[in-house]
This record gives C-alpha cells, sequence and structure tokens, in this order.
C-alpha cells in the first residue's frame, strides 16, 4: 500500500472507534481492537495493557477515575513498535 492509502486507512479506523458507543466500545473491545489491528505486524514489538489497579498504581488519576465509573473497569493499551 502506498503511504496515502495507509493513512486514511488509519484515520478511518481511529474515527470508527472514537465514534464506537460506549455500551458497544468497553474496554475489552477496545483492547481486543488493538491486538486485531497488530496482529502479523512486524514492526509491532509488544502490546502491553494496564489494568485499572495498574493505572492507580501508576499514578493516571484523570485516566482511572473517568474510568472507574464505568460498568467495564478501566484498562491502557500501548503498542510498541
Amino acid at each position: 500500500m502506498k503511504f496515502w492509502q495507509v493513512s486514511a486507512a488509519s484515520t478511518e479506523l481511529a474515527r470508527n472507534l472514537a465514534n464506537a458507543r460506549g455500551s458497544h466500545g468497553t474496554p475489552e473491545w477496545m483492547e481486543q481492537q488493538m491486538h486485531d489491528v497488530v496482529k502479523g505486524q512486524k514492526g509491532v514489538k509488544e502490546v502491553r495493557v494496564l489494568d485499572a489497579a495498574q493505572l492507580e498504581k501508576l499514578g493516571m488519576n484523570l485516566f482511572y477515575n473517568v474510568g472507574k465509573g464505568a460498568t467495564v473497569p478501566p484498562r491502557c493499551v500501548m503498542v510498541h513498535y
């Protein structure tokens, strides 16, 4: 694929993820989406997931406090290239 095609596809994916309804786009769902995106990608070194306890321990208070009110505990998914 050419750069502009990858850029357009990436923008579309990000938009669709951000526009997912909260009842559907739960932290679990978002994590699964990221695992699906990076599957088979040679440049990906690690996918790291921080759960609610780790977010709190690391002082990621805004992230933790916004997410703790949801029915599914918050998590942060980091993809390292």
